[in-house]
């Protein structure tokens, strides 16, 4: 499936919402105000594409709810169970696609981990003919559950490649104490509209949220507010930021949870991963 030439994805052109394809020429002086405009706003403004026709792609699961107990709350009925912060688009049959657009070469995502004991994790991700490209298997410690989780994809594995469905799989293996809960859904690499280029590149990272987040680039949005939380965690134009982007992608019950330090590509060293070229 051709992406870079006939993909189009939402950008703000003279104050209203055009679909623009990638690659595109150059922004015109309307285009070029309304992203200077959107850099000064306060406001985070999330606009998501429709979902890819692509018949192969699966629909995902966002929600890690299991058989035992099932629901949108943990085993402890206090925090939300298992969830991908990944939006659930509806697509041409009003069936809900798990899935999400970036420009970077090897995205960071984020999980909500209930509180677990011990919980043994898998993460997998696919190409678009469903070849292994990297696989990661660890034990996450008890004091690390409850709350917000990252996957980095390490330098390891090649960057991903334009044009191209990649599936996402994160499960938490069933153990004595709970049971098998998984979370699924699909990532597609775009490159970075021309009109978007330089302010991006003169943005402050709570600009490029808001940019990121206007141009439907989801994984970029919440990485780069990800990291802000982080680094100013008591920031309140920060927190409020936060806290809109995931209420308006129907995720505000994961808000208040706390970031957790793990599972960046560092603390994924110390445990058993495996990377695996997709020509294998």
């Amino acid at each position: 499936m051709k992406l870079t030439q006939s993909w189009i994805y939402p950008f703000v052109a003279g104050g209203f919402l055009a679909l623009v394809a990638a690659p595109v020429i150059g922004p015109g002086p309307s285009q070029a105000q309304s992203v200077n405009s959107l850099r000064s706003s306060s406001a985070i403004n999330l606009s998501l594409p429709k979902p890819p026709k692509d018949p192969r792609a699966p629909k995902g699961r966002q929600k890690g709810g299991s058989s035992r107990g099932g629901g949108d709350t943990d085993l402890s009925g206090t925090v939300p169970t298992l969830t991908a912060l990944v939006p659930a688009t509806a697509g041409p049959n009003q069936e809900n696609f798990v899935w999400g657009l970036t420009t970077a070469e090897r995205p960071t995502l984020w999980f909500m981990m209930p509180a677990l004991e011990a919980a043994p994790i898998e993460f997998i991700l696919q190409d678009d003919q469903d070849r292994y490209i990297h696989k990661a298997n660890f034990v996450l410690p008890q004091a690390l559950s409850r709350g917000v989780i990252q996957m980095d994809l390490p330098d390891s594995i090649p960057a991903l490649e334009f044009d191209k469905r990649y599936t996402w799989t994160f499960s938490i293996k069933a153990t004595p104490n709970h049971p098998h809960m998984f979370v699924q859904g699909t990532i597609y690499r775009v490159p970075l509209a021309t009109p978007l280029q330089q302010p991006i590149g003169q943005a402050t990272d709570l600009e490029k949220v808001r940019l990121y987040s206007q141009s439907g680039l989801w994984h970029d949005a919440i990485a780069t507010l990800a990291q802000l939380r982080q680094a100013s965690p008591q920031n309140t134009e920060v927190k409020r930021a936060w806290f809109d982007l995931l209420k308006q992608a129907s995720l505000d019950e994961i808000a208040h949870q706390p970031l957790l330090p793990c599972c960046a590509t560092g603390f994924l060293r110390e445990t058993q991963q495996e990377s695996l070229n997709s020509q294998d």
